[in-house]
């Protein structure tokens, strides 16, 4: 049985593209929200596009960081936990340089904003897997 969400087959490809189409929703969402509420809407969409670069960066460290664990039989387990453990803070400190960069120069709303940003991909995998719940595409005898 082949799953019904293109998602679930070959995440590295499919993600960043739902996460720009999400991230152009709710940054109209943000325009509104901004203008509305009179916040200041540069910080809070320069907060938000950080936040998502930094989050889809991320993402394709783990994805290539899982595909050398996975793939490389050479190494020992001390030397994949090595790569496990420098890839992670790598990504942590990316995550809490960008983040201090926005709080000096966005403020609060930009590290609001930011936040929202760096939840994209969880949120966009999150709301995949809440659609396709229970949707399997059922193959016949004559297609396989």
């Amino acid at each position: 049985m082949k799953s019904m969400s293109k998602l679930r087959d070959d995440p590295a490809r499919f993600v960043p593209k739902r996460v720009m189409m999400l991230s152009l929703l709710v940054t109209v969402i943000l325009i509104i929200v901004s203008i509305s509420m009179r916040w200041p809407l540069i910080n809070m969409l320069s907060g938000f596009w950080v936040g998502v670069i930094v989050n889809l960066i991320s993402f394709r460290l783990i994805v290539i960081d899982a595909h050398k664990l996975v793939n490389d039989q050479s190494q020992s387990t001390t030397g994949k936990q090595l790569l496990k453990n420098s890839g992670f803070t790598l990504r942590l400190g990316m995550y809490g340089i960008s983040l201090f960069l926005v709080v000096q120069f966005a403020g609060i709303y930009g590290i609001l904003a930011a936040a929202i940003g760096v939840s994209m991909v969880g949120f966009v995998l999150k709301l995949d897997a809440f659609l396709t719940v229970g949707r399997t595409k059922t193959t016949t005898k004559d297609s396989e």
